[in-house]
């Protein structure tokens, strides 16, 4: 009989409710085969008091196939969770897993027990939740998933309720079901496990799919893959002789190098201290293997080694071309494994030769900096997964610069299935149902695939092994026993009653286990593998080489270069080679990390073998095998050093041209073989930002003419978030003058290489930092000799080239009184500063800074009370000005080439203010203030205009270009709006006015009110409109809404705006229109998005969140435009 019609049955509603064999509730819409339309939400029954639901247990019973996952969806729900008022209960899913939720009168709240191994879309599940008065349990095709036991005692029912099916449905949220219900039944009784998989197997064959393929073998081996198996469930039938001893240990050469750093240590912002790594796929080398041979991947020398597991020699290594991050996989007589390099390899486990090698992208081949290290923008930085002779992974980390998930045939390494992904993948794949997750960086969430050839579910595998709190970094099982490493140990505990049988001290972190050849194996953060097993012997010891100290002068071609070049450190290219002597001696003479460019694989092969061999692959010297008859595959601008080697041979004509491309800018020499020494060449068009706003008349733009048409990635990786100032804090943002990039860090400055990120130098700078800069001035600036930078009193100039100090500036006050230094800027001959009270500027790094600082309103401003010149060459004082009447506001501090502008409040007491800040009510509403000029050469007044102020103002700035003098600020007026004048430069008469209302709220808190002006060329963009620079009058044709979570303000080159709108964001001008920068990272929440030097910069600014976004790095981004600005579009 077909069931097309809904059969639903309610037994003794409104009455006490006796256990019953049959559910008290059932909604039956047919087999599953005729179940096709889509489930249309419905409200059953409005409950009032919980009347005729179950009270003391129950089972919510399901056969549901959902099509499209979402954040929330409901199968059959009672349930009110409506902020900290939780009541009821529900089954359903959220994302892509099950849950089954309730609330008992214990609790007053709801735990949500999930299955932790997901769902497919499209097939057919039978989802069961029971709850028998002390445990609550989930059970996916008739197999338990999850138990708790935090709720006890009755379900706790509100006094109105609304009973739904199809749906997550409360008082207000409504989370329909995407997807079909064939039949839901509610029971006054908690089914036993039996009982549920008797309903399981007694209906499976209604539903297509619903029973679990067979057709998947489990891996062979003793541990094939990484956590033995698919599913990363780190569980074996293999048993271990407790207690196990040393057997041998082995330091790798070079320890493993992690691809991301740690992070910050705090998130001020939701209260959570003591952060851990979220990033530790590569923290050690993880092993895989079988019998006496176990395999392994390094991220420091791209090599894949064979492990003798008698005694810990290598019996082969292979090398690949970048690093190899995620253990390999076995399968039969196949090993496979990723790498940095973008490919996919295939080797013979026995002799470690090569059978296939997969490009995993369809993009030009291309090198960069990553992770310090030279690597393809499309990494592969999944593991492989491989079911039946089919292999999976993942490539790509940026999605806006392409990322994939791919199928290969692992006979001939063939793409079978390829398609693009919007996440970034990184780290284990791993199994969970008839799906692969893959990890997704920072973010926990992961994200799920389901690739075209897997569209049945497979055999379930075993829940992961959980880690004890005491040794979080790795845990596997026995049959009887639950093995974890710590820091500084390991510990063998048995299954039954927790308690410890065995422990072992270790070298360094234990993040990877496994068991091999009936022992166990342990690899740790410092580079030791180490091998436990029953016998008690001497151990070997097999220590770690260092590479031979050799004093060798340099080659002339490397004297040469050493001449020619003002910093040692980034990247070197040498062509040509033949033999490693020229190699080595650039490596021992310059701290660059040298690449050899050959295109003869055994030369390759030889050369790469005797660097091994000295102990220089890898941490110093890499070798990469590319076409003679293409360009070099680098991108531009990337080497400080290119050789063509003198002792080797001539370079391919196809190299040769690529030179000028490849060299850095204005830290780049080329010498050929005949000693002709080639110089980079500053790039056409590009731009600066040596100052707060970029420049000393605070225009926020940097006139940089090449940032435009597509952005390619140029590099990513340090500095990281560990040392950087929380991004809450609001600091000064990164400068960049003559090719370097000055990063501020907390109580520290880094100088990089802008053009491949190397991290030059780091300096500690105590006293320095600064807090919600936008009520203070700029603290930094950079020039062609020196990278100003003050620190309570002093104000130090520092090597751009080593970050040493070259001579220090130290503020005075005439009166005798103590001061601090600050503003930092400078302009023709002079470094010109200001003198503030001690502790006048915010220099707390906390929470209460934050809410004192940073955001809101009525928040005070940092004034100064004087004005003063030195000269910049030797530091002679040359003029000082002296307020008479009020204070000068740090914020409006502007500087052109023969005049300083500032407002100066007419109220006395912002003078006398022991704290040296005033609110814009003190400063500028009581008494009004006067708009100042003064000539840089003598220090005197050149004119003054006087000014009154509306009430409400919040936060104000000034700037000048074009002999535009503009002082906008923020009011509030009902809503928040920006008020701005105009005056000539020159004389300071007002040229014109402009008020507009961004009707946001009053009192917000993510900067609504802090918003700085910009101007490119002829435009005054006043977040979101823009006006007329020369006559104020409104620009209809640009609308600048950010859209999304934005609360940093706008920087600007010659043809866009960049700022945050949730990520990095650019707004082209020419196009109107906004695009993505990344989809994966979050800017900071002030400016660090700097155009300059013909490139997109984005250091890292984002330390201290926490939220789910995959990646936390400084990055860059090279444009492929040519110099243009947005008027000549």
């Amino acid at each position: 009989m077909k069931r097309h019609l809904i059969t639903v049955t309610l037994i003794l509603m409104g009455y006490a409710i006796k256990l019953t064999a049959r559910p008290v509730m059932k909604w039956d819409h047919g087999v599953g085969a005729e179940v096709k339309q889509p489930t249309i939400p419905k409200l059953v029954e409005t409950i009032e008091e919980g009347k005729g639901l179950p009270k003391e247990a129950l089972s919510v019973e399901a056969w549901v196939r959902i099509e499209k996952p979402t954040r929330w969806g409901g199968i059959l729900s009672a349930i009110q969770d409506n902020g900290s008022y939780e009541r009821g209960w529900l089954l359903g899913y959220e994302n892509q897993q099950f849950c089954f939720a309730l609330a008992t009168e214990k609790t007053n709240r709801l735990t949500y027990l999930k299955d932790p191994e997901g769902y497919s879309t499209g097939l057919w599940y039978h989802v069961v939740g029971t709850y028998d008065g002390k445990t609550q349990r989930i059970y996916v095709d008739g197999q338990p998933k999850a138990t708790s036991l935090t709720q006890s005692g009755p379900i706790l029912y509100p006094p109105k309720l609304p009973l739904s099916l199809g749906a997550y449905r409360d008082d207000n949220e409504n989370y329909p079901l995407e997807g079909q219900v064939a039949y839901t039944a509610l029971w006054n009784r908690s089914l036993t496990a039996k009982e549920i998989l008797q309903q399981f197997n007694a209906r499976k064959q209604e539903f297509p799919g619903a029973e679990p393929s067979q057709s998947t073998p489990v891996l062979a081996g003793d541990w094939p893959t990484y956590q033995h198996d698919n599913a990363r469930s780190g569980r074996t039938p293999q048993e271990l002789p407790f207690p196990l001893h040393l057997q041998w240990s082995r330091q790798i050469n070079i320890p493993p190098k992690p691809a991301w750093p740690p992070p910050a240590k705090q998130d001020f912002w939701h209260n959570k201290y003591n952060l851990q790594p979220r990033v530790t796929y590569d923290r050690a080398f993880h092993l895989v293997g079988d019998d006496n041979r176990a395999y392994f991947g390094s991220s420091a020398d791209d090599q894949v080694r064979c492990l003798d597991m008698t005694n810990g020699d290598i019996l082969w290594s292979f090398f690949a071309e970048g690093p190899v991050r995620l253990a390999p996989t076995l399968k039969g007589d196949r090993l496979l494994f990723g790498a940095d390099d973008g490919f996919a390899y295939c080797l013979n486990p026995k002799t470690g030769k090569l059978l296939w090698r997969t490009k995993a992208n369809t993009n030009p081949s291309r090198r960069i900096p990553g992770n310090s290290r030279l690597i393809s923008p499309w990494p592969v930085r999944s593991s492989i997964v491989v079911e039946g002779s089919v292999a999976y992974l993942c490539a790509g980390l940026f999605p806006n610069q392409g990322a994939w998930h791919l199928a290969l045939d692992i006979h001939t390494g063939k793409i079978v299935d390829s398609k693009p992904i919007q996440f970034s993948p990184q780290g284990y794949l791993a199994q969970r149902g008839g799906q692969l997750h893959i990890p997704t960086g920072r973010d926990r969430k992961g994200r799920t695939l389901t690739p075209s050839q897997r569209r049945s579910k497979s055999k379930s595998l075993a829940r992961p092994v959980e880690s004890p709190r005491e040794y979080p970094f790795s845990a596997i099982a026995t049959p009887t026993h639950r093995i974890a490493g710590g820091d500084g140990a390991i510990a063998a505990f048995q299954t039954e009653t927790g308690e410890t049988t065995w422990k072992e001290e270790v070298p360094g972190r234990a993040y990877g286990l496994s068991i091999i050849g009936g022992k166990l194996v342990v690899s740790t953060d410092d580079g030791t593998i180490l091998c436990f097993g029953p016998e008690k012997i001497k151990p070997k010891q097999i220590l770690r080489e260092h590479p031979p100290q050799i004093n060798q002068p340099p080659l002339e071609q490397v004297s040469a270069a050493k001449e020619a070049l003002t910093s040692l450190q980034g990247y070197a290219l040498v062509l040509g080679a033949t033999g490693t002597q020229t190699l080595r001696n650039l490596a021992n003479s310059t701290q660059f990390h040298v690449v050899v460019a050959v295109s003869d694989i055994r030369l390759a092969a030889k050369l790469r073998r005797e660097l091994n061999e000295q102990l220089l692959y890898g941490s110093r010297i890499t070798v990469q095998i590319l076409s003679s008859s293409q360009s070099l595959p680098y991108s531009d601008y990337l080497f400080n050093c290119i050789l063509e080697d003198k002792l080797g041979s001539p370079a391919p004509d196809y190299w040769q041209k690529d030179i000028p491309r490849l060299l850095q800018p204005l830290n780049g020499v080329a010498i050929d073989r005949a000693g002709i020494l080639e110089r980079g060449k500053p790039v056409d068009g590009a731009g600066e930002w040596t100052h707060l706003y970029a420049n000393a008349a605070n225009t926020a733009c940097s006139m940089d003419q090449r940032t435009s048409g597509t952005l390619s990635l140029q590099w990513f990786g340090l500095p990281g978030p560990e040392k950087m100032l929380d991004r809450h804090h609001r600091s000064i943002p990164p400068l960049w003058k003559n090719g370097r990039l000055f990063v501020p860090g907390n109580e520290r400055v880094y100088g990089v290489d802008a053009y491949n990120g190397t991290v030059l130098w780091e300096r500690a700078t105590p006293g320095s930092r600064r807090v919600g800069i936008f009520r203070d001035c700029g603290s930094m600036a950079a020039s062609t000799e020196a990278l100003y930078v003050a620190a309570e009193g002093i104000c130090y100039a520092l090597s751009p080239e080593t970050g040493k100090t070259l001579r220090t500036f130290e503020a005075k006050h005439p009166a005798g009184d103590s001061v601090h230094w600050g503003l930092v800027a400078y302009t023709k001959n002079l470094l010109v500063g200001s003198t503030t009270r001690p502790d006048a500027s915010r220099k707390t790094h906390s929470m209460a800074t934050i809410r004192e600082g940073t955001y809101w309103d009525n928040r005070p401003a940092i004034t100064s009370n004087s004005l003063f010149a030195h000269e910049r060459k030797n530091g002679k004082p040359k003029w000082q000005y002296i307020p008479e009447t009020g204070a000068l506001l740090n914020p409006s501090f502007t500087l052109t080439e023969d005049k300083a502008y500032f407002l100066e409040s007419r109220n006395p007491a912002t003078l006398q203010a022991k704290d040296g800040r005033a609110t814009y009510a003190q400063f500028v509403e009581s008494h009004g203030a006067d708009l100042v000029a003064i000539d840089l050469v003598t220090g005197k007044e050149a004119w003054r205009q006087p000014l009154q102020f509306p009430k409400g103002v919040q936060n104000s700035s000034l700037l000048c270009a074009k002999g535009r003098l503009v002082l906008q600020y923020s009011r509030n007026d009902k809503t928040v709006r920006y008020d701005s004048r105009a005056f000539d430069s020159s004389s300071g008469n007002l040229l014109w006015t402009q008020t507009q209302d961004n009707r946001n709220r009053p009192g917000g808190d993510h900067g609504e009110q802090d918003h700085h002006p910009v101007v490119i060329d002829d435009k005054l963009i006043i977040e979101p409109l823009a006006y007329d620079l020369a006559t104020g009058k409104r620009l209809p044709e640009y609308d600048l809404r950010r859209h999304g979570h934005g609360c940093g303000t706008m920087s600007a080159s010659a043809s866009s705006l960049y700022f945050r709108a949730t990520n990095p964001t650019e707004y082209l001008l020419g196009e109107r229109k906004l695009r993505r920068i990344t989809t994966v990272s979050r800017p900071g929440c002030w400016i660090n998005i700097i155009p300059a030097g013909g490139l997109v910069l984005i250091p890292e600014a984002s330390s201290g969140c926490t939220c789910d976004f995959a990646v936390q790095a400084s990055m860059a981004f090279l444009p492929s435009g040519k110099p243009q600005t947005e008027s000549t579009k």
